[in-house]
């Protein structure tokens, strides 16, 4: 009697999710800071609620990532600009005001000035004093200080410099940058070591695997060659009891054995593999004779013993 062994393979396709675009941390920093920095002043009274919106929108706040990023890589690119701008402002603001000039005491004549021939000291300076053009004094101009208009400055640029200023941190020295590059390094060539290490670990795993498998067909070959030759030989050695009959063929013996033949499928119970047909019959596996029945329900098998 021979048995046949059925391998049923389910494969489960997994569809990926897509994952959905995020605004990089980055540019998350300047987003989370100017949503704050607006709140803080709608907090304050400084801004009303459409202030609050316009200012939202300015923000890109509830718009699309690549209109977040588009926007902060504009920042980025004018704070030089926005730098500069505010500097010149913070001067400005900062600068003291200049201190009123002190006025100069007019400069009186001296009475012991001589007079022209023929006039007394009061006559002359009478003479003096109506033939000199009398001296208009201008009104002194006072200079203006400019000062620029706080709510025309670039309320973004303000955010986008506070926030390079955070994200800056303290200046790195060129030891600390040497060694950070190095470490880098050491680590992607580490990285490459083991992706190449796992990549060899799996082509060793699926050639052990192929090798398995050509050795177990090869065993279930000649284990069911050897049990086709037992079964020729017992059919051989069977007598008829009371009966006389002609010794059978060959070709009536294998069409005996092809009858007999009885598909199976393997099971382990307890550790163990064993063979069970349709009937719920269960056979060695190794020498492919039957051994008791197998109990659906509980899993287990009884003996015919």
């Amino acid at each position: 009697m021979s048995a046949n062994t059925q391998t049923n393979t389910v494969v489960v396709a997994q569809e990926k999710k897509e994952k959905k675009p995020t605004l990089s941390a980055k540019y998350s920093k300047f987003l989370i800071f100017g949503y704050g920095f607006v709140k803080s002043l709608e907090a304050q009274g400084a801004l009303n609620a459409e202030g609050v919106e316009a200012a939202f929108a300015e923000l890109k706040l509830m718009s699309s990532v690549e209109d977040q990023t588009q926007l902060y890589e504009n920042l980025l690119t004018q704070s030089k600009e926005s730098g500069k701008a505010m500097r010149k402002f913070i001067t400005l603001r900062n600068k003291p005001p200049k201190a009123p000039r002190a006025k100069k005491p007019r400069a009186k004549k001296s009475a012991t000035e001589p007079a022209t021939a023929g006039e007394t000291a009061p006559a002359a300076a009478a003479s003096e004093t109506a033939t000199a053009p009398k001296k208009v004094k201008a009104p002194r101009v006072k200079k203006a200080t400019v000062v620029e208009n706080d709510t025309e400055f670039d309320v973004i640029g303000q955010i986008v410099a506070a926030a390079n200023t955070i994200e800056a941190g303290p200046t790195k020295t060129k030891e600390e940058k040497e060694a950070e590059k190095v470490a880098a390094k050491a680590a992607k060539e580490a990285e490459k070591v083991a992706a190449k290490a796992a990549k060899e670990a799996e082509k060793v795993a699926a050639k052990e695997a192929k090798e398995a498998e050509k050795v177990a067909a090869k065993a279930a070959k000649e284990a069911e060659k050897v049990a086709a030759k037992e079964a020729k030989e017992a059919a051989k050695e069977a007598k008829v009891v009371g009966t006389t009959a002609s010794i059978p063929t060959v070709e009536e013996e294998e069409e005996v054995i092809e009858e007999e033949e009885i598909h199976t499928t393997e099971i382990v119970v307890e550790g163990k593999s064993f063979l069970v047909d349709d009937e719920n019959n269960v056979y060695s596996v190794d020498t492919h004779e039957p051994i008791g029945t197998f109990n659906v329900d509980t899993q287990t098998i009884s003996t015919d013993l």
